[in-house]
């Protein structure tokens, strides 16, 4: 394989201090605009703001007379993404301040003890400190905690990149993934940094359904009072509930579920779609009607006029819950048998000390190091939880942080590769203190460092960065930077709003909802009230294990292609999200070439449609954030 094989010759540092400038403001701003906007209605800012601060920045350096190059749009639109960070860790620290003095705490007991008493200092100040009074982070005994979860992350950075650049090295170099979405990446950059009519036409032009869906989807409401489109999804479960009772089925309203399946191929479109409906549609019924012993409790449970959340939520908990798990760990050893031949060739590496891949590309460090980076990080957090949680059999932690994380960056790069989507199995923690005889409440609600979700993502950023020229380098570096930024300004913006108002609190309706939630999902796995033994787990993987390897054996004899990515993510994908998908993956299929001169015309443009589409939306969305937060400034001031 030759280097002008896959990237531009010229390769240019993109991490400048324009950029680094670019990404510091960003946090500053948006960080806290996405924490409160999630402590709000439960969502963050996303790709809205990514969007928006990228044209932002490019915008603002062309008044300077030197716009950024691509390199660097390039890097600020990655790091941008640190203006929608939502998910900080920390907040498990007041949630458990919630949970301790609820009723749902006090309510459930382990041997004869309620579990309000059982969280340990270490976790959160016990009943009774004056600190849950004082309503800050900031104060001698939330140190702890606050300590312990900083040091789980500092370790899970290193156990995720020192992964994510063996994943890249595997599913990038080695095997050579498409990563359909590395091309809208590409596409918006170059209508940013560069002033190509074509492309630009092109961009304006597909920004105009996003704002138009925009304005009646998210504007029209508050303008005229009225929901124009529901949101977030159409629920149908009321069509098919007198012929398939408890089936889950709907369908998203979001566009982007819909534009977003220009990128993903038929074929895997397909299978997802048909896997999807099998799971949540025929099955879900079929344990209602047909076989209501294999799990009586969603036999029981089910009633006629159930909603679609209701459905899908309660069928996960007393049907997918344990299964899930299997299904990710087979889906993940049929991918290493499926990548064994890259495997093998980054894993011969790892006795050579040069830091070039078998293409001759210097991309990352050694495999060698790479491989003492994440087993080194991973192992000591198995040593802090192992200290903490001690009795909890040491099989587990081993497992969860060491074992399964490596399998589940595995699958989810596939997918992501093929697909440009992903999805996680939740609860697997959970699941695997199931199967030991634990008693107690740490060792369910508090984990060592599960990684492997950062791959996916970097390995397409990678793709991107190698065919715009930027150094690969400069990704580690920044991914490093937007972590410790994003720990420290989700720390303190999320330390301003419990001085606010406390949470939860009408002040924060999502909270109000939520965290009840969480404490009823951790009253029923800690009292053991779900149904999880080792068969639900090692019987569905040995299921998917066996469509897939026969499956693959048939497309070989019958030269039938056969999508294991798309089966796989059809096992956790609702039909809510896989139909939408499947609609734009056919439009892309078998309408959008004719209107675009052919096929081939149609791969090299359709990028920069959804890139366009992206960006309307994008745009229209913060517009009405920033609406509702200057509305809401003057409510929240007497708190």
């Amino acid at each position: 394989m030759q280097k002008n094989d896959y990237f531009e010759s010229e390769f240019k540092s993109g991490l400048t201090w324009r950029t680094i400038s670019a990404i510091l403001l960003t946090a500053l701003i948006f960080i806290p605009l996405s924490i409160y906007l999630n402590l709000l209605l439960g969502t963050g800012l996303g790709s809205a703001a990514t969007m928006f601060i990228t044209l932002l920045f490019v915008q603002i350096t062309r008044l300077t007379y030197k716009p950024l190059s691509r390199q660097e749009t390039l890097l600020v639109y990655y790091g941008a993404s640190v203006g929608g960070v939502t998910g900080v860790i920390y907040q498990l620290i007041i949630y458990r301040a919630y949970f301790i003095h609820s009723p749902f705490a006090w309510a459930a007991k382990l041997d004869s003890s309620p579990l309000a008493l059982l969280v340990p200092k270490w976790m959160v100040p016990p009943v009774g400190s004056q600190a849950h009074y004082v309503r800050t982070l900031f104060q001698l005994e939330f140190l702890i905690p606050v300590a312990i979860y900083t040091i789980i992350l500092v370790l899970g950075l290193f156990a995720d990149l020192s992964l994510a650049m063996l994943m890249a090295r595997v599913y990038v170099v080695e095997e050579k993934y498409p990563f359909p979405f590395a091309d809208v990446d590409i596409s918006l950059v170059r209508f940013l940094s560069e002033k190509q009519p074509r492309i630009t036409k092109l961009i304006l032009f597909s920004m105009l359904p996003g704002i138009i869906y925009g304005f009646f989807t998210y504007i029209g409401p508050s303008i005229l009072g009225v929901q124009l489109i529901p949101i977030p999804f159409l629920d149908l479960t009321w069509v098919i509930r007198d012929y398939l009772p408890g089936a889950a089925l709907g369908i998203s309203t979001y566009l982007m579920a819909y534009i977003g399946g220009f990128m993903v191929p038929f074929q895997i479109a397909a299978a997802l779609l048909i896997t999807s409906c099998i799971i949540w549609v025929v099955l879900n019924s079929l344990f209602i009607t047909t076989f209501p012993t294999l799990f009586p409790e969603w036999a029981k449970e089910y009633f006629t006029g159930m909603g679609l959340i209701a459905i899908q939520n309660r069928s996960f908990i007393r049907v997918w819950f344990a299964p899930q798990i299997g299904f990710s760990l087979g889906a993940a050893l049929f991918m290493a048998y499926k990548s064994r031949k890259g495997l093998t060739k980054v894993l011969k590496t790892m006795l050579m000390r040069s830091k070039e891949s078998s293409s001759g590309i210097t991309v990352f460090p050694p495999v060698w190091i790479l491989m003492a980076t994440y087993l080194l990080s991973t192992g000591i957090s198995v040593v802090v939880f192992h200290i903490l949680v001690p009795t909890l059999p040491l099989w587990v932690p081993i497992f969860a942080s060491i074992i399964y994380s490596f399998l589940l960056a595995l699958v989810l790069t596939a997918m992501q590769g093929e697909t440009g989507y992903t999805i996680t199995p939740a609860y697997l923690w959970q699941t695997l203190v199931y199967l030991t005889p634990y008693k107690g409440y740490e060792g369910f609600t508090f984990t060592p460092a599960i990684v492997g979700t950062l791959a996916p993502s970097f390995s397409q950023q990678v793709k991107a960065a190698l065919r715009i020229g930027v150094k690969p380098s400069d990704l580690v570096k920044l991914i490093i930077m937007i972590s410790v930024i994003s720990w420290v300004m989700g720390l303190f913006s999320l330390d301003m709003f419990w001085r606010i108002a406390p949470i939860p609190s009408s002040a924060y309706p999502y909270t109000v909802y939520y965290m009840p939630l969480l404490a009823q999902i951790d009253v029923v796995t800690v009292t053991r009230q779900l149904r999880i033994t080792s068969e639900y787990i090692f019987v569905p993987m040995i299921l998917v294990l066996a469509v897939s390897f026969l499956s693959d054996i048939f497309s070989k004899l019958f030269m039938r292609s056969f999508s294991p990515v798309g089966f796989f993510m059809g096992l956790f994908w609702t039909p809510t999200a896989a139909i939408p998908l499947f609609i734009g993956s056919m439009i892309g299929r078998f309408i959008m070439p004719r209107f675009f001169g052919g096929k081939n015309r149609w791969e090299e443009v359709r990028g920069i449609i959804v890139a366009g589409e992206m960006l309307g939306e994008g745009i229209t969305l913060i517009g009405l954030i920033s609406s509702v937060l200057i509305a809401k400034s003057s409510w929240l001031w007497p708190w």
